[in-house]
This record gives structure tokens, C-alpha cells and sequence, in this order.
């Protein structure tokens, strides 16, 4: 090979690997330069995440929600942030049922020590505040239909009690009932009906029951702070047959009672102890 064509050829070379570095240089430098950046936007999205975390507790909600909306939403536990931030916020306004829904968005299990007790004695204002407006509708409807029907006033309960007549069991703060169930046992040879009646939120979550025997409140379960599931499965929903979920153990404090009342749907006391604390009975 002359010398002409080996100049020729190492000069082909020295191009090709100046390309090739050229080429691996822009595919490499975005890359390069991200990962050294990255340190730094981490940094700053933390320093934004404790400025957004201390606006919060110190109650400036409005800022600290904008706070909140400036970083990604899967960064820590933003997203939860700006709810708690959006709770508070809907609560001044007014808006309970806005708050509440946020409040029950969550479990917030990374809340702790200060931070936990503040949100559980700010849930529990919701709730209740929730829960009294509610009875002031209720109530406030419950008078409208008595006046409609020409009855008398008389007191308006706020909810279903113990020994109350069970013809008034629409008539309390809590309005008409959503769901009536009848149990029918055998008490001493002779045949009865037990009757819970049931309440349910907006949400189709369970607020309140009440059990009437001959006539009389005998047994009420209220979870209107902290509706409940309702029973599953077969949930009556007035088109079709009701799926029985059971004897209820809400409002039983021991499996001796609850053996007492249900002795007939049960082979023994053993029995009945079982399924008490199989359904949560204390």
C-alpha cells in the first residue's frame, strides 16, 4: 500500500472516530447533565416540601395548599397534603360535606405524634358538624310532615331512643327510615317479629338502626360519626328478597346477653359465643 493511501485511510479512521465521540457526546450529555442536576432539584423540591409541610401546621391553608400544587403529585405525600389543605379550606367556607369527603379521602397513616392528633380532632369536628346540620334538616322535615298531617308538634328527637313508640321511628331528626328488616323468632312457645330499621348516609354507608320489639325501641346502634359498611351480602334495597346477614351483635356488651335474646338461632351457648366475637362482639 502506497503511502498517499495509507494517509488516506488513517485520516477515514480519525473522521469516523470523531464522529463516533460526536454522537456518543449528544446522546450522553442530556443524561450527564440530569444526573447532576438532579441532586439539586431534589433538594429544592424537598426545601419546598418542608416549607409547604410548616405553612400547614402553623394553619395558613390557602398557601400551603399553593405550596403543595407547585410540586409532583406522586412526591411524597403531596397529593394527601393538598386534600387535609383543601379540608380546612372547604370547612371555613362552609362547604361540610366538601370537607368531609376529604377527610375521608385517606387513611393519612404517615401522620404522627402532633400532626395525628390535630387531623383526628379536626375529623371529628367535621363529622359532627356534618351530623348536626343533618339533624336540623331531618328535624326541620320531620315538622313539615306532622304539620302536613295535621298532628301535633310535640318534641322531635333527634334520633330513634330506647322506649320510644315504634310508630314514630320516621318522625325523629333522622326522617324516614331507608331500609326495614323483619326478623321473625320464637320466644316461650310463641312466635314474634323483631324489626331493625336502618339509616344510610349520602354514601350508602350505615348511620343508625334501630330494633323494635312489640311495638317498643328495645336496641339502637348509632354510627353517625363513623358510618359503617352495610351488611353484606344481599343489602335490601326495597326490589327484591332480603339476604338475612345474621343476628346483629352491635349494642350487646357481653356473649351472655347476646345468647339471651338470640338463644333460638343458636345449637347452644358455645355456639352463640362464637359468632359474637366472629362479628366483632367486645
Amino acid at each position: 500500500m502506497s503511502r498517499d493511501k495509507k494517509r488516506e485511510s488513517r485520516t477515514r479512521l480519525i473522521l469516523i472516530a470523531v464522529v463516533c465521540l460526536a454522537v456518543a457526546a449528544a446522546f450522553l450529555y442530556p443524561r450527564i447533565r440530569d444526573a447532576a442536576a438532579k441532586p439539586l432539584r431534589r433538594s429544592a423540591m424537598e426545601e419546598a416540601y418542608r416549607q409547604g409541610i410548616e405553612l400547614y401546621n402553623s394553619g395558613q391553608y390557602t398557601e400551603a395548599e399553593k405550596a403543595f400544587g407547585e410540586l409532583d403529585e406522586d412526591y411524597e405525600h403531596v397529593t394527601e397534603y393538598r386534600t387535609l389543605c383543601a379540608a380546612h379550606i372547604r370547612f371555613d367556607e362552609g362547604d361540610l360535606d366538601g370537607a368531609k369527603e376529604c377527610v375521608m379521602a385517606y387513611d393519612y397513616h404517615f401522620l404522627e405524634g402532633d400532626e395525628l392528633l390535630t387531623f383526628q380532632l379536626f375529623r371529628q369536628t367535621v363529622n359532627r358538624e356534618c351530623r348536626l346540620r343533618q339533624e336540623e334538616i331531618w328535624a326541620e322535615a320531620a315538622r313539615n310532615r306532622r304539620q302536613s298531617a295535621g298532628t301535633q308538634s310535640g318534641p322531635v328527637y333527634p334520633a330513634p331512643k330506647v322506649g320510644m313508640n315504634e310508630v314514630l321511628i320516621s318522625s325523629t331528626g333522622l326522617g324516614p327510615y331507608h331500609e326495614r328488616y323483619v326478623k321473625p323468632y320464637k320466644k316461650d312457645t310463641e312466635w314474634r317479629e323483631y324489626h331493625v330499621y336502618y339509616w344510610y348516609d349520602y354514601y350508602g354507608m350505615m348511620t343508625f338502626w334501630a330494633g323494635c320489639e312489640d311495638g317498643i325501641v328495645i336496641k339502637i346502634g348509632d354510627h353517625r360519626d363513623y358510618p359503617k359498611k352495610p351488611f353484606e351480602p344481599g343489602r335490601h334495597t326495597g326490589y327484591g328478597p332480603y339476604i338475612d346477614p345474621g343476628p346483629e351483635v352491635d349494642g350487646f356488651s357481653n356473649p351472655e346477653d347476646f345468647y339471651d335474646f338470640y338463644s333460638e338461632d343458636f345449637d347452644g351457648y358455645y355456639d352463640a359465643e362464637d359468632y359474637y366475637y366472629e362479628h366483632g362482639g367486645r
